[in-house]
């Protein structure tokens, strides 16, 4: 159990720490994105840095649902291993590891979806 708070505390402190700067910046990261964008030959964002937005969430979006059916993959795998453990107390405790680790990245999954739709928001209300 302390293997699995270490591992979500360390989890949420690298999310904080990866997304304080976006929010911090708010509208400038935004607009560093779109001259980026423009420098490399594309029309930059001329819609206001709705093209930035819809890559970003597009690729979350992708990563998202690769690692959901990943998850739900392994849920099934673990529930099979614990059909198949027939009592024998190492195949169990791994079919539970898997459970939990599944559940992990489902929590994981979303709450990537949820930072990322909250950074777009606060860095289009403040640019």
């Amino acid at each position: 159990m302390k293997n699995i708070l270490m591992t979500l505390s360390i989890m949420t402190l690298t999310l904080i720490a990866g997304i304080a700067p976006a929010l911090a910046l708010g509208g400038a990261a935004t607009d560093q994105a779109c001259k980026g964008l423009s420098q490399v030959g594309s029309d930059g964002c001329g819609s206001g840095g709705k093209q930035v937005d819809n890559v970003l969430r597009t690729v979350v979006s992708i990563i998202s649902y690769v690692a959901g059916a990943v998850a739900i993959i392994m849920v099934m795998i673990s529930g099979f291993n614990f059909m198949t453990a027939n009592g024998d107390a190492q195949k169990i405790t791994t079919a539970k590891n898997s459970l939990i680790y599944a559940m992990i990245g489902i929590a994981v999954a979303a709450s990537a979806q949820v930072i990322v739709n909250f950074a777009v928001r606060a860095g289009n209300s403040t640019g």
